[in-house]
């Protein structure tokens, strides 16, 4: 398969893509075709160029329909961070000397981008949960260059905390909070210094978990907490954000019911 601690794997209805970068290479992603089972071969293993002025560390990634979304942290980088966007269509293979560039980069002071770690899309928009600026920021889907946010939620109300994972679905937005380790969930159209719908989570529960999913019915948070790593469950067609590496994974997952 050439697994070997992916920094994120996400999915759309026909393809697995799995991202990797660990500084020995350039970054890359492996294609798999859906259903896979077993020890199935990649379709392909596609180089990624980050863009010039975010140079540093890819760290989540989402997918939609028609292209793949790439969060750029900026660690080492002149930029604070950037979502590079390349198209599926592109994704067929290539060199590590001809690195696929980005068709689209949205990075920038206005974007607000400061050191970024989680990602998601919908329909519509693009999320970011952005750490250092603790507050999360929506695109449009077509953001591109220095575009400055569509809107932000921000502000002493929303009680995110260092906001490192995010997930959407039709209805809300979810965000995991690195330093207080809870979930806080917003109205999918949520703005400003709005306090969180729900808040889940407890020091006992979610203590070290770094990264949130959700489906129809369910809430899913992993993460690392005595030895262990929590692997994604159950991530919907609106929710792509990555998941982590760890050596020796192994299954911690709280399941929440979304009946809130």
């Amino acid at each position: 398969t050439g697994l070997l601690l992916p920094i994120a794997v996400v999915a759309n209805t026909t393809h697995l893509y799995a991202l990797f970068n660990d500084f020995v290479e350039p970054p890359f992603v492996l294609k798999f075709s859906l259903p896979t089972t077993n020890n199935a071969s990649p379709v392909s293993k596609t180089y990624l160029a980050p863009s010039a002025d975010a140079f540093s560390f890819f760290t989540a990634v989402a997918v939609d329909c028609t292209h793949l979304y790439v969060l750029d942290n900026g660690t080492g980088g002149v930029a604070l961070g950037a979502v590079e966007v390349y198209p599926l269509a592109s994704l067929t293979g290539n060199s590590s000397g001809s690195p696929l560039a980005a068709t689209r980069t949205v990075t920038g002071n206005s974007t607000l981008l400061n050191r970024p770690s989680g990602l998601a899309v919908d329909g519509t928009a693009i999320y970011v949960a952005n750490r250092l600026g603790n507050n999360v920021l929506i695109f449009d889907l077509a953001a591109t260059d220095n575009a400055a946010p569509i809107r932000q939620i921000a502000g002493t109300s929303t009680a995110l905390n260092g906001p490192a994972c995010i997930a959407v679905d039709a209805t809300k937005i979810s965000v995991l909070n690195a330093l207080s380790s809870r979930v806080t969930t917003y109205a999918l159209g949520a703005s400003g210094n709005v306090a969180p719908a729900t808040t889940v989570g407890s020091s006992s529960l979610t203590s070290g978990a770094f990264f949130v999913a959700v489906d129809a019915t369910h809430l899913y948070i992993g993460g690392v907490r005595r030895g262990q790593i929590g692997n994604q469950g159950g991530e919907p067609a609106g929710d792509r954000t990555g998941s982590h590496r760890e050596s020796r994974p192994r299954a911690r997952v709280p399941r929440l019911s979304l009946g809130w």
